[in-house]
């Protein structure tokens, strides 16, 4: 049975409901709330460099979730107004009055101020999604944005979630189930231990096995939230404690691993778009022989070394 189906009823905290679908707004008066002024949204010079155009008779959801806070849902929220899509904010109470809050189309009260009683609170927005009648849930990034049973969840109850589906982040978005996944696909990885640190005494033990310096982290989400280096015993206990209560603080979750550091590492990352779009092969040379379901998304920054060349790169 769905979780959505065995919790109670949530009454959220709306704001007077739209009269008239927001698709059916002229473009300049989107963002109207019913009885109120419009929410005018000025284009920032970067807007046309950055976002993809925006197809006027592309198929778009009617109403979506924003499962974050500040800067992440008012970015989403600017491009969903373009886009002619319905919002719905969540809000701990000290978010109330926030930006976000105010650009929203909806908004449910969701807690008091700390994440693990709001913002990570999956019940309470899942409740939220349910009440509002949201078709799709943007996670933005840290919340709950890489939590496999958040989004097992949405599935199980026909809502989209905006990103992987439960089982790719189940292999990927936890750090413990990606190295295992990576061993098992013989990937060469960083020498450390794939299971979970028991306690401060246990990560002293595994660092020592492993040889200092090493990098203590968080299993869950990323960003550099629960991450540190140790240089000896110490440390490595010091490090244990701050890295667990941040994995708890920003993602519900207080599994740690323990790897070796690398020291003035050289980092190339490749990220692949599957089944959203792809682009026309021309852009990108002797990448793709043919237009794919998928596309390949190249960062081209400047580095110290570099003797990988693109060129040379085929399809697999």
């Amino acid at each position: 049975m769905s979780l959505l189906r065995r919790l109670p009823l949530f009454r959220p905290n709306l704001p007077l409901p739209l009269s008239r679908s927001l698709s059916a707004v002229p473009q300049h008066d989107r963002g109207r709330r019913a009885g109120g002024p419009a929410l005018v949204h000025e284009r920032e010079p970067w807007e046309d460099l950055y976002t993809i155009p925006i197809d006027p008779n592309e198929k778009t959801f009617g109403k979506i979730l924003i499962a974050n806070r500040g800067e992440i849902a008012c970015r989403v929220i600017r491009t969903a107004r373009r886009m002619g899509i319905s919002t719905v904010a969540v809000h701990s109470s000290a978010d109330a009055s926030s930006l976000f809050v105010k650009m929203a189309d909806e908004s449910v009260a969701i807690g008091p101020p700390p994440a693990a009683q709001s913002y990570l609170d999956m019940d309470k927005i899942l409740r939220a999604v349910e009440a509002t009648g949201a078709e799709a849930v943007h996670p933005g990034y840290g919340f709950l944005s890489e939590n496999t049973v958040f989004v097992a969840e949405l599935e199980k109850a026909g809502v989209t979630f905006i990103g992987p589906n439960s089982k790719a982040i189940e292999g990927m978005g936890d750090k413990l189930a990606s190295k295992r996944l990576a061993t098992k696909a013989k990937v060469n990885g960083i020498p450390g231990f794939d299971g979970v640190v028991e306690n401060a005494e246990h990560c002293v033990q595994l660092a020592n096995e492993i040889s200092y310096p090493v990098m203590i982290k968080a299993s869950a989400g990323g960003g550099g939230k629960g991450m540190r280096i140790a240089w000896n015993d110490a440390e490595a206990k010091e490090a244990f404690k701050l890295c667990s209560e941040e994995g708890k603080a920003f993602f519900g979750d207080d599994r740690m691993l323990v790897e070796k550091f690398v020291d003035k590492p050289r980092h190339i990352e490749i990220q692949v778009l599957s089944k959203i779009f792809f682009l026309p092969h021309a852009q990108i040379p002797k990448l793709k022989k043919e237009p794919r379901p998928t596309a390949v998304v190249v960062l081209d920054t400047p580095v110290p070394i570099r003797s990988l060349k693109l060129s040379n790169i085929e399809p697999g």
